[in-house]
């Protein structure tokens, strides 16, 4: 496995996200994000480091409409908070240089942007400081 994937159902098939959806099509991060150590985890006590639920994070500078559609498309009704998802990401645990991809399943929320340029059609809209996170982020097949 050498790329960003995804499935929607844990007997799903593996597939690769479009290209419009990707955080690297216009600047971006893809990342898992593990707690600090100073955080709590859901019991209120102290996370050390890498302990807690961890989040896969996607940031994109800005992200076609067609990749916003791929995201939203997730989600059973436009009113969804989160849905169950599995997908890749390249874990680092901050060391960017030794990331490997790993598979992870977890709650996909709706997803975020910061401001939105209207186009003359519903697919030239553009979505600005878009992202999405993926919580209690857990190690899958």
């Amino acid at each position: 496995m050498a790329n960003f994937q995804y499935k929607t159902a844990s007997a799903g098939t593996w597939t690769d996200v479009p290209r419009a959806a990707m955080e690297g099509t216009f600047s971006g991060t893809l990342d898992v994000v593990y707690p600090l150590a100073e955080e709590r985890d859901g019991q209120g006590r102290w996370c050390a480091s890498a302990v807690g639920q961890k989040q896969v994070l996607l940031r994109s500078q800005m992200m076609t409409a067609s990749g916003m559609h791929f995201w939203r498309g997730r989600f059973a009704t436009a009113t969804a908070v989160d849905v169950e998802f599995w997908l890749t990401a390249r874990d680092s645990r901050g060391d960017p240089a030794a990331a490997i991809w790993k598979k992870y399943t977890g709650w996909l929320a709706w997803p975020k942007w910061g401001r939105v340029q209207v186009g003359s059609g519903s697919l030239s809209t553009l979505y600005f400081d878009v992202e999405l996170v993926l919580d209690d982020a857990r190690e899958t097949s």
